[in-house]
This record gives C-alpha cells, structure tokens and sequence, in this order.
C-alpha cells in the first residue's frame, strides 16, 4: 500500500522547526544528532518557505479579483 502524505499547515511546521531549533542548542547533543537535526530542519524550512509562497500567490490573486 502507498504511504499516505499528510498536508501540514504552516504554524504545525514552525512549531517542528522550532523545537529542532531547541534540541540543537541543547548542551550534549552529540554531533550525528545535531546532523539529523540540522538535515531535519532545512526540510521543514523548505517546506515552510514552500507554503509561504503558496500563500503569497494566492493573496496576489485575490487582490488581482478586486
């Protein structure tokens, strides 16, 4: 069977993003952590930046209506 991707919103993704943050300064993280950690929070600021300009696009179109 497929994996079912789930749609996160954009305050969820912050939110993810900032507890790697919190974990990567975090003291006795161990270097392969914080590697994990850092990989894991470029995605979501990715994804974040990805919904964010979803959002601007969308806003753009509404104003182009009126």
């Amino acid at each position: 069977m497929g994996d079912v991707i789930k749609e996160e919103s954009l305050e969820t993704c912050f939110e993810k993003l900032n507890l790697v943050i919190e974990t990567l300064d975090k003291e006795g993280i161990t270097l392969e952590e914080s590697f994990a950690k850092y990989d894991e929070g470029m995605k979501l600021i990715k994804e974040c930046k990805e919904k964010l300009d979803m959002y601007e696009k969308k806003l753009i179109m509404i104003n182009e209506e009126e």
